[in-house]
């Protein structure tokens, strides 16, 4: 069938039934559903009262205490003295002053409504005369002399056909006069053209506050209940009969369905019906959206649709009505999928006759289908008998066992497929071809019930490809991908396999030096050919019988099932030899030293990680006394296990950008902006956690980890400043080096090199050195801080003030700051003594050409009182603490005026 078609046929149907909804919505038969639906909305859309409106009710209590029908009207006119006077805004009866009482009582409420003016609302309203034999309306309004000086509105409610009140007309014409209702005017909206809305009968009624009219009247009430709020008078109790039936609540005192008009008012909640064209839509949203699926499924089917559509319809409706003032209309499309679903049932009972037929050509054509999914399969298809003969073969299995389907017929399935088949899946088996040669396959047997017995359904799959390739990966993911040795993964399985099984084993730590010479200064390409060529030496000095994996950049490592400390030292001056010779690579003849650590089991630990950690350690110890191998002996390890695996753990993190910097901003003194950052160093442990600087920079420090790691820091603060200057961010990077960094002769060098590499001028680049570093060697010192000068950088001072450097060697030093240590900065305006070494810091480097950074400004009162002593820039965690560059989205501002908080104990001056 054409798709045009076949949607013009799926659409009639549904839209016939939508339309016959509107139909019957039209003739407001649907408006009692609508209605039920409406107050089941109300009852689950409850919110609370505004608490703008009080009521003063004349309950029971007060019709008892009083014993009097009607009140005399000087009661009520001293209840509405009490209330104005206790602050009420406006002041509304809802009680009938058309007819007249004694004359002292008139006039003594007429005095008080004069009093009061238009902070007063009379009710007027239409009644039926149920006097007149005619039974006409008509118009009670008060008298002359009480809305002389008052507002008039109108109380009157209509109710539905079923007798309830729901809807709440704006204004009435009573005697002439437009009249607004009582809650409009109460509310001060304007009728505007009149209409009406229906009250949110979701807003709790008994959350209204309500005082009793005897409290009131002799003045037993709380004032700050009415004081600046709307109050409205009215009976309560069920003996004056002033009681409307509305959703619900059933029965409420017209009293208070006016509050709840009046709630309705001013919350926003007059709610409106939904109109013809709100209503269309709906219905054709729904059949559109659900009616195929409710008419055209099994009926089941259908009716778990038409069942979740009513309720989604439904649940759509509620969120609606509580975000908008609406009352949608749910009945017509309700209507509509409930007529899908009886037009789609009745539709399908005559499809039953036609599928009996269907059946017979079905049955006809699965042999037929089942003969060419065989032939077309790519996967061989046996059927088997009950005691696993072959019944049938397609053409791929007699491909794939090479044999013919003559062959194959009568076979045992075991004499094709080497597994137990007693299961139904079978992820591996072996398969035999007619030549006794073997394959790899999968297979699946299913049973198969049919009219004269049951048979059994094999597939087989070759899948000598696909083992091929996860033979590969799984040498991928347990070896080196440059060298082909085992990686780390399979080296701890290998050694857990030789824990389990020998009663000795060794484990050795290599790890090349010099390379990393080689690698920076030939690249990484000669690195790689050399680490290539260190496997190929390595695997020929250790044998078969060992294990040697690499574990890093250039660290390997060598498993010893069985091995003593003899066997293993005999091992490690074979692995010493065959690394002796030069390598020749690219016509340059490279010498490439090894340094061994050895760990032996169970001497040195019983554990995998136990006996890497110690042999670790004992590599860096040979490495410290530069010597070619060493046993780890716990005498000689000084230092914590943990605190010695951090220099692996280090070396590591450097070479896999392990680390990161955060940074500090440093502010101008003259201008509060930022004019540079410091750059920080950070370490998270994978294991540890956040490490303290101090602890693994003098780890570095001691292991000949600290040139590596300044590396990283410089290249990685230069790439950062790079990053900002492209921003428009103009913010010289400070550095801190280490006593060890001046003693290396390439720094200069390679500090050329990376502002090159980073294209940036060399006066974007601060270095920082402690006082302390400077006189480790004074004059190699200078050499080199005259070095880094020349090439245009910025040398500062570092923790000035806490060394003991002479001014005469100072002055010779090309700094051109000094930073004031946080010592000194951080109470200096609790402490004397601190001020008066941080101003004669400030005086003396001023005097010496230097500009001074005071770091540790953790208040404003401190960076005012720098400000004051005229320092050159503030460092601190009142301007940022140190954190990540992409959490700079802005340059922090510091203020430049003093405020009343940040005055200091002792003056600069």
């Amino acid at each position: 069938m054409h798709p045009a078609r076949r949607l013009r046929r799926a659409l009639t149907l549904p839209l016939f039934c939508g339309a016959a909804a509107l139909a019957v919505w039209a003739t407001g038969a649907l408006q009692p559903v609508d209605d039920a639906f409406t107050d089941l909305r109300f009852h689950l859309l409850t919110r609370p009262a505004s608490g703008r409106i009080v009521v003063v009710a004349i309950d029971p209590p007060s019709l008892k205490e009083l014993d009097i029908w009607p009140w005399p009207r000087g009661l009520h006119a001293t209840l509405l003295e009490n209330l104005l006077s206790a602050g009420a805004r406006t002041v509304a009866f809802d009680l009938d002053f058309s007819s007249r009482s004694t004359p002292g009582e008139d006039r003594e409420l007429a005095a008080a409504l004069t009093a009061a003016g238009r902070q007063v609302i009379l009710p007027a309203f239409i009644q039926r005369n149920s006097r007149s034999e005619d039974d006409r309306l008509w118009a009670s309004v008060p008298l002359a002399e009480f809305s002389e000086h008052t507002r008039l509105a109108s109380i009157n409610i209509v109710p539905e056909s079923d007798g309830r009140a729901r809807r709440y007309r704006r204004q009435f014409v009573i005697e002439g006069r437009t009249l607004p209702s009582l809650a409009v005017a109460l509310s001060g909206e304007d009728p505007g053209s009149g209409g009406s809305f229906t009250i949110d009968f979701g807003i709790r009624a008994e959350e209204i506050p309500q005082l009793s009219y005897l409290d009131v009247l002799t003045g037993h009430f709380d004032v700050d209940q009415v004081r600046d709020q709307v109050i409205l008078v009215g009976a309560t109790s069920v003996e004056l009969g002033d009681q409307v039936s509305v959703p619900i609540h059933t029965i409420l005192p017209g009293v208070i369905l006016q509050a709840l008009a009046y709630e309705s008012l001013v919350q926003g909640r007059t709610l409106a019906p939904f109109g013809p064209v709100p209503v269309t839509l709906s219905v054709l949203i729904t059949v559109l959206a659900f009616g195929g699926a409710i008419s055209g499924r099994r009926w089941r089917l259908s009716l778990v649709s038409l069942l979740g559509t009513g309720a989604a319809i439904f649940a759509a409706s509620v969120t609606i009505q509580s975000l908008l003032p609406v009352v949608p209309s749910v009945a017509p499309p309700l209507l509509a999928v409930g007529l899908c679903f009886g037009a789609g049932l009745a539709r399908r009972l005559d499809r039953q006759g036609l599928r009996l037929l269907w059946q017979h050509q079905l049955i006809q054509q699965r042999d037929l289908v089942m003969d060419q999914v065989m032939s077309s399969s790519f996967d061989a298809i046996l059927t088997l008998d009950r005691r696993r003969h072959i019944l049938t073969a397609s053409a791929a299995a007699c491909q794939l066992f090479t044999r013919t389907s003559q062959e194959l017929a009568g076979m045992r399935l075991d004499e094709l497929i080497r597994a137990d088949v007693g299961g139904r899946r079978l992820d591996r088996v072996t398969g035999v071809r007619a030549d006794g040669s073997t394959f790899p396959a999968e297979m699946v047997l299913n049973d198969m019930r049919l009219d004269d017995g049951e048979v059994h359904v094999a597939m087989v799959r070759d899948v000598t490809e696909r083992q091929a390739q996860e033979d590969a990966l799984r040498h991928r993911a347990t070896h080196d991908a440059l060298t082909d040795l085992p990686n780390r993964v399979l080296l701890q399985e290998r050694m857990k396999e030789a824990l389990a099984t020998c009663n000795r084993v060794a484990v050795f730590i290599l790890d090349l030096n010099r390379f990393r010479e080689v690698n920076d200064t030939l690249g990484h390409h000669v690195g790689d050919g050399l680490l290539r060529d260190v496997a190929h030496r390595l695997r020929e000095a250790v044998g078969g019988d060992a294990t040697l994996a690499r574990i890093g950049g250039d660290e390997f490592a060598l498993l010893l099932p069985g091995a003593d400390e003899a066997t293993a030292c005999a091992t490690a001056r074979c692995v010493q030899a065959s690394l002796a010779r030069p390598f020749i690579l690219n016509t340059l003849s490279l010498d490439v030293g090894v340094s061994i650590g050895i760990a032996l089991y169970p001497e040195h630990g019983t554990l995998a990680t136990e006996l890497l950690q110690h042999a670790d350690v004992a590599m860096y110890h040979a490495k410290r006394q530069r010597c070619d191998t060493t046993i780890y002996d716990p005498e000689k390890d000084l230092h914590s296990v943990r605190h010695l695996t951090l220099v692996g753990d280090l070396k590591r993190a450097i070479h896999s950008n392990g680390l990161s910097l955060a940074y500090q901003p440093k502010l101008s003194c003259a201008t509060g902006e930022t004019v540079g950052m410091e750059a920080l160093v950070r370490w998270n442990h994978p294991v540890h956690g956040p490490l303290p600087v101090e602890d693994f920079i003098r780890v570095a420090e001691n292991t000949g980890l600290i040139q590596p790691l300044t590396h990283w820091v410089l290249r990685t603060a230069l790439g950062q400043a790079r990053r900002w200057r492209d921003r428009g961010w103009h913010l010289p990077v400070a550095v801190n080096l280490s006593v060890h960094n001046l003693k290396d002769g390439h720094l200069p060098r390679l500090l050329s090199r990376l502002l090159t590499e980073w294209d940036l001028p060399p006066e974007l680049l601060t270095l920082e050195v402690t006082e302390s570093v400077l006189m480790d060697n004074p004059e190699r010192t200078l050499g080199v801080m005259e070095d880094l000068a020349r090439l245009g950088m910025r040398l500062s001072i570092d923790d000035f003030g806490t060394g003991y450097s002479s001014l005469s060697y100072l002055k010779r030093l090309p700094a051109r700051e000094v930073k004031i240590d946080r010592a000194f900065v951080m109470n200096m305006d609790r402490d004397q003594d601190d001020l008066v070494i941080v101003r004669s810091i400030i005086d003396l480097a001023h005097n010496l050409g230097l500009e001074v950074v005071a770091e540790g400004v953790e208040r404003e009162v401190l960076w005012h009182q720098l400000v004051d002593m005229g320092c050159d820039f503030g460092q601190g965690h009142f301007f940022s603490k140190p954190k990540e560059a992409a959490r700079f989205t802005s340059l922090p501002r510091a203020p430049m005026h003093r405020s009343a908080e940040s005055q200091p104990r002792f003056s600069p001056a």
